[in-house]
């Protein structure tokens, strides 16, 4: 009986070794994605870089609205503004990663990209191209703290929560 339990705990072990090898190899490689993804964006020239970017939620405050209603100046003001504390908290949060961390990670950048998006669908806005997906729809996204503290306010914007 002792023999078998020790063979068993043996066996559970290793399956939860193999098992947290493979969530890591699983981790590592969508962050590689990512990286992968901005040293693309490295080699754009500045042009296409900025039409990249004009069509991105996390750059363009133009792309966003507030309740689906016509926007007057003034609240296109207040979208601005809106938009650009979004922008100051991604760069705290980042800040705050670093000096933790002890330096920068490339995915930093995606991270901050996605936290101007969560802050703006927390601010009540939603893209105005509804179909546009968010950074943290992305199948790679678990990765991202963000997203994953995040995720209610997510499926409550796209009217799943």
């Amino acid at each position: 009986m002792q023999f078998s339990f020790k063979m068993m705990l043996s066996g559970t072990l290793l399956l939860l070794l193999v098992g947290c090898s493979s969530v890591l190899k699983e981790q590592t490689a969508k962050m590689d994605d990512y990286r992968s993804k901005l040293d693309q964006e490295r080699l754009m020239t500045e042009k296409e870089r900025e039409a990249l970017y004009a069509d991105s939620l996390w750059y363009n405050p133009a792309l966003w609205q507030l309740n689906q209603k016509p926007v007057s100046a003034i609240k296109r003001e207040q979208q601005q503004r809106d938009f650009f504390a979004c922008v100051q908290i991604a760069e705290a949060i980042e800040k705050g990663i670093s000096e933790q961390i002890g330096g920068i990670d490339p995915i930093q950048v995606t991270h901050a990209r996605a936290t101007i998006e969560v802050c703006m669908i927390s601010k009540k806005y939603q893209a105005i191209d509804g179909k546009k997906a968010l950074i943290c729809e992305s199948p790679e996204s678990d990765v991202l703290p963000i997203c994953t503290f995040s995720r209610d306010v997510i499926l409550d914007y796209r009217g799943w929560g």
